[in-house]
This record gives structure tokens, sequence and C-alpha cells, in this order.
């Protein structure tokens, strides 16, 4: 089961924030820059609140074309930038399109475990819009949208275990269950000598005839 929640703009007091980071890679660069901020995300009883950053812009690389453009989204327990989700697409896909759109992936009201970043429109053959060869000083984002997506795990259900296979690829067939002798047979052998021995001699009986 999957329910959505959009962004709202308020003033509420958050139960989680999560820090909202970016940056262009150049491949062909020898040093990949630092993330910069490009916003918070407050929660709110499943409701993500967008605050952007008012330093959260970027400045443009020469090599747009081969460029990345990447989000990454820092968790309150993340400890090293080396633990924040990040997401990739193409830098002239992410600068020169009007919208983009965050998706925060939760199994609870609060706690994020991931998210998913688009940009539109896009082009059908996936080339770079002409107004991304523009290159101003630097970029920033206005038109955001962050949506909530909370998921409910079902339970699965149990599997069973596949049978061994033989060299030949069929199924090993289990010994069959042994008859209630084979299982017993060392009792009843035992129990038979046991009477025997304790059982007395009818010759001897017929011997000593009736007392008088």
């Amino acid at each position: 089961m999957v329910g959505w929640h959009l962004l709202l703009f308020s003033g509420v007091a958050s139960a989680a924030t999560y820090r909202l980071h970016h940056r262009i890679l150049d491949p062909d660069a020898q040093l990949a820059p630092s993330f910069a901020p490009r916003a918070t995300v407050d929660v709110s009883n499943g409701v993500p609140i967008f605050n952007p950053d008012s330093e959260g812009v970027l400045s443009l690389q020469n090599n747009l074309d081969r460029s990345w453009y990447q989000i990454a989204l820092e968790h309150p327990s993340h400890k090293h930038s080396n633990d924040w989700f990040i997401q990739s697409v193409r830098a002239c896909h992410a600068l020169g399109n009007k919208a983009d759109l965050i998706l925060l992936h939760s199994a609870s009201s609060e706690d994020v475990f991931g998210f998913d970043y688009f940009v539109q429109p896009l082009a059908h053959d996936g080339s770079c819009a002409s107004n991304a060869r523009v290159e101003p000083s630097q970029v920033a984002f206005g038109n955001t949208t962050v949506a909530w997506k909370s998921v409910t795990i079902e339970s699965t259900v149990a599997l069973r275990t596949p049978p061994r296979l033989s060299e030949k690829g069929e199924p090993i067939q289990p010994p069959p269950e042994p008859t209630f002798f084979q299982k017993y047979w060392m009792w009843i052998v035992g129990f038979m000598i046991l009477f025997l021995a304790v059982a007395p001699d009818p010759g001897q009986q017929e011997d000593q005839g009736p007392s008088k």
C-alpha cells in the first residue's frame, strides 16, 4: 500500500529534518567538487516542508553536455558525506528544464530510507535542451516539488525449500518409509526370546503328572 503527500510550505515545527546538497560533476575534472547546500526538508506527521537555501546556487561548468548534476539527501543519522543518498541526472537535463521533483521514500511517517529525483520535461531522445547550452554565471532552481511516498511492507509468504537435485538434474527422492517390522524388529525378536526363555516346557509338565 502506497500513500502520497505533496509539498506544503508552513512554519509548523518538524519532527525530522533532512538536508539536500547538490553539485555539478565533470567526469574530466581531476578533483570532484564539494557539495553545496540546496535546501532542507522538514517532516511533520509525514508531510514534507521544503525550505530552499539562499546559498544553494551552482556555478556552471564549460563541459555541460558531459557533466552530471548530483543531488544528495543527508539523513540525520549519517555521520559522513559518503553515507548520503545520491541521485544523478545529466547536467544539461537538470539545468535546462523548468521543474524538478524530489520523491522521498519512507516505511514510516517520518523516517526516509531513500529518494528519487526527476526533471521535466525531457526530450524523447534524451538530448539536451537548447536553453541548457546558455551559460550564465550561476543557476538556481525555482520550481521544485517534494513528494512523500510511504510504503507499507506486507508480510511475505513462506516458501518451501526446493528439492535437492541429482547430477542429471532430477529431484532426489527421499528414502522409502520403513515398515513397522523394519522399525521395531529388534524389540520383537527380543520379546520373543524372553518369552521362550521364561515359558514352561510342555513335555516337562506331562512327565510330572497330576499331583496326589
